[in-house]
């Protein structure tokens, strides 16, 4: 089993992992997923990884999705974000809102920090702040979607 917290092991002995069933009620749906939506802007997630995530999202919070597609256009990062989405396929949709991501996310958004750091520097411009990594964006995302749906679990138990 995957820990990242004492949250995360608290919050599956209370609910039994319950807390991840989809309800067919969202008066909050949309708040939710723009909660995730303006902190991937903040944390500066790159473009298609926004998309991919927020997609599954919402299919996940309305249908329960277990499987998602997405036709890449070509891009800086066309193979990386195409192996990170196969590889959440075979983990599963629903693992990804436990908290267990593929490490293919992190490393596709660490390739983004590097490129905007990089360009910062290169138009001398400060470069990003040292915890900007795609390390910190994992957690901090992992921290986004559990949170979600164990709001999404208090909802269903209304």
């Amino acid at each position: 089993m995957y820990c990242f917290g004492p949250y995360v092991i608290i919050c599956l002995a209370v609910f039994g992992g319950s807390h991840l069933r989809p309800n067919a009620v969202f008066e909050s749906l949309d708040y939710r997923v723009q909660s995730i939506a303006r902190w991937m802007k903040k944390a500066g997630t790159s473009k298609p990884l926004t998309i991919i995530i927020l997609k599954a999202t919402r299919a996940w919070l309305k249908e329960g999705i277990l499987e998602i597609e997405w036709n890449f256009p070509e891009d800086a990062d066309h193979e990386g974000l195409t192996q990170a989405l196969a590889e959440q396929q075979q983990i599963g949709w629903n693992n990804f809102f436990k908290g267990r991501i593929s490490k293919t996310w992190t490393e596709t958004q660490q390739r983004e920090y590097s490129r905007h750091s990089q360009h910062r520097i290169d138009s001398n411009d400060e470069p990003l702040l040292k915890h900007y990594s795609g390390n910190w964006w994992a957690a901090n995302l992992i921290k986004q979607v559990v949170f979600m749906s164990l709001t999404q679990s208090m909802a269903n138990q209304k």
